[in-house]
């Protein structure tokens, strides 16, 4: 496994700070992950969550949100996976932690995400 900071433009004009975590081989696949409302993309939970992740052979990319307010973190979600994107690196999953995996499950990001939203939700309550 291997951590590559990053930044990107969130379209709001802010930069928004990333890690991408990357298996030891080739991807199989991309996910996103969101934290949780109050945390940061550097929280423990989330390193190990994007950790076990990479051990499956899923690169993910972490990051922090502009802000707390649901709604331009919908924005920022969507600009966080056309920056994986502008990279080649299609998002095939959407991670949340906490209040952020229910409004992952079931918010506009998860429809509006490259692929028409065809993405598997957490069987976990």
């Amino acid at each position: 496994m291997r951590e590559v900071s990053q930044t990107f433009d969130n379209g709001r004009g802010q930069t928004l700070s990333a890690i991408l975590t990357l298996p030891a081989g080739p991807p199989r696949a991309w996910a996103l992950f969101a934290h949780c409302f109050t945390c940061s993309k550097n929280l423990r939970a989330a390193y190990h969550i994007c950790e076990a992740l990479a051990e499956a052979g899923i690169g993910t990319l972490r990051f922090d949100f502009a802000d707390t307010h649901f709604s331009s973190n919908v924005d920022d979600l969507l600009a966080a996976a056309r920056h994986l994107e502008s990279s080649g690196q299609r998002p095939d999953l959407l991670v949340g932690h906490s209040l952020r995996r229910r409004r992952a499950d079931g918010g506009r990001a998860h429809r509006q995400l490259p692929g028409g939203g065809d993405h598997r939700r957490s069987q976990r309550p």
